[in-house]
């Protein structure tokens, strides 16, 4: 199995900012990727591989050290990920191969564009309620990405617990019921699972943290006094009403006693 650490290299300029990179080694072959992002020897600890906010840091500088913190987790979360693909697939892969997969432009590497792939594929044998579910769900998750102002599509990689919950208070702060909420990221966890047997991301279970059951729904039957302030009303100065009345109290009597006779005749079990 591969393995990765991540460098600080100083600058050759005193004073001046140095560059992480990330080594990746696989029998006892070590390659370097130069991840581009400069800090300063002191905003870096040489023991733990890690960033440091010293104190005293300004507000901007402050961000732009969390950023890349976030930046550096989603590089090697990634790295790590086509190490472990690599090593699945059984063969001798080297060093330079997963240089190259990792700098290589991504193939439907994308979720949204997966998803909308998917989509199409499943029109075109014929699953058009699949088809209808799956596009009612990618559209509100489209327009919780452009809420994010990060992008309409995110990579595979980026799609964690954090993310999913995040989209869930989205769906809360919109009044959407827990009913619905739920019905959105079964069908994204469907999605994804979908790319996790084409092997297009690791299983990560991003969904474990957000709620995917259904709740009992309210009853929303009317009360028999209402039923009968209805059926007692004088309509006979309006014919339409009259009937309407009429056509409403025939209708609850046919559904009671249907709901009556299921219940007598119920099968023993």
């Amino acid at each position: 199995m591969a393995s990765l650490k991540i460098k600080y290299r100083h600058s050759s300029i005193e004073g001046k900012a140095g560059t992480l990179f990330y080594q990746v080694i696989h029998n006892r072959v070590a390659r370097q990727i130069n991840s581009g992002y400069k800090i300063y020897p002191d905003e870096w600890d040489i023991f733990n591989s890690q960033i440091i906010i010293p104190a005293k840091t300004g507000e901007n500088r402050h961000r732009y050290l969390v950023s890349l913190k976030k930046c550096i987790e989603e590089d090697t979360s990634r790295l790590k990920d086509i190490m472990i693909r690599f090593e699945n697939l059984g063969y001798k892969y080297t060093a330079d191969e997963i240089i190259e997969y990792y700098s290589a432009p991504p193939v439907n590497e994308y979720f949204v564009s997966f998803c909308e792939n998917l989509i199409e594929e499943l029109r075109q044998i014929g699953k058009i309620r699949t088809t209808e579910t799956y596009t009612t769900t990618l559209n509100s998750f489209k327009r919780f990405m452009n809420f994010r102002k990060k992008g309409r599509d995110i990579p595979f990689d980026n799609i964690d617990s954090n993310l999913m919950m995040e989209y869930e208070q989205y769906l809360k702060s919109n009044d959407i019921c827990p009913n619905s909420t739920s019905y959105y990221m079964r069908n994204l966890r469907a999605m994804y699972n979908r790319a996790v047997e084409k092997e297009l991301v690791i299983q990560r279970y991003p969904f474990k943290h957000v709620y995917t059951g259904i709740d009992k729904t309210v009853k929303r039957a009317v009360p028999a006094k209402i039923i009968r302030q209805i059926r007692d009303m004088d309509l006979s100065h309006d014919s339409s009403l009259e009937y309407a009345r009429d056509l409403f109290m025939f209708v609850t009597i046919l559904f009671s006693a249907t709901t009556i006779l299921s219940a007598v005749f119920q099968p023993i079990k």
